[in-house]
């Protein structure tokens, strides 16, 4: 059975070639499902000792924008991380998208919490490399669909 035959919910009906395997799949989110619990652990550290992340400042921000701040963070995470169980397309580009939103929470960190910002430059590093690596995940189409593709 071919992925690009499947069409679920709301998925898009989209080729093959944009979809990650179904390994890669697994791996992409075990790898963002560990960001995150990373993300969390380092929040909740510079907390204790008194330098919060600037998406978990309670000393700043009242509950309704603290709350925006954590959705803001961990929203596209769970997002990407559903996504690629479900082999939904272009997941290394969203991947890439997710990683420049954990650059910018380190640049915004840089001062109220540098030590809770290289850790976050740290897992950042680290989703480049996922990312990057999942752009080797995705089906390869055989020479004769390749040429039935660029005949069209």
């Amino acid at each position: 059975m071919d992925l690009g035959d499947i069409e679920i919910g709301i998925l898009p009906k989209i080729g093959t070639e944009q979809r990650l395997t179904r390994v890669w799949g697994r791996t992409v989110a075990l790898g963002w499902t560990l960001i995150a619990v990373a993300m969390i652990t380092v929040g909740a550290s510079s907390q204790v000792i008194g330098r919060p992340m600037i998406w978990i400042d309670d000393q700043r921000f009242g509950a309704v924008t603290l709350i925006m701040l954590v959705a803001a963070t961990f929203a596209p995470v769970i997002a990407l991380v559903t996504w690629s169980l479900l082999a939904g397309p272009w997941v290394p580009f969203l991947s890439l998208l997710v990683t420049g939103e954990l650059i910018l929470w380190a640049a915004l960190d840089r001062h109220n919490s540098p030590g809770g910002a290289l850790v976050t430059i740290f897992l950042a590093i680290a989703a480049l490399l996922l990312s990057v690596a999942s752009f080797g995940g995705r089906y390869r189409l055989s020479k004769v669909e390749s040429s039935i593709i660029a005949s069209n």
